[in-house]
């Protein structure tokens, strides 16, 4: 199962692809990855799929993509990956945020001190 964080910017997340499969076989080959989308934090179900995440690989290893299309308000995320033969993952740790008018907020302004 993938790894979730915040990125680097407010509006990105990322995440460190898995290298073993279920049974601790390595991964051979390319891995597709699934985003679900709740509104609460609970546990997530394959009816929260919400869309296919397509990730940019970074030279440390881990992807990153862009935070968007949510509606406004609170959403929790989490990640499954998705082998050549449709094999899905459990899902990965969970992410929450809250979006303004569909917008991600802002980090706070460092003041120097």
């Amino acid at each position: 199962m993938p790894d979730i964080d915040r990125g680097i910017n407010p509006e990105d997340f990322s995440w460190t692809p898995p290298t073993e499969n279920v049974d601790g076989t390595p991964v051979n080959g390319p891995l597709n990855y699934r985003l679900y989308r709740r509104a609460d934090d609970q546990p997530h179900t394959p009816d929260d799929f919400f869309f296919e995440v397509v990730g940019t690989l970074q030279p440390e290893g881990h992807y990153v993509a862009q935070l968007t299309n949510f509606p406004p308000g609170a959403s929790v995320i989490a990640m499954t990956a998705v082998d050549a033969d449709g094999d899905e993952s459990a899902f990965s740790n969970t992410m929450g945020f809250a979006l303004t008018n569909g917008i991600l907020p802002s980090p706070p302004t460092i003041l120097p001190g």
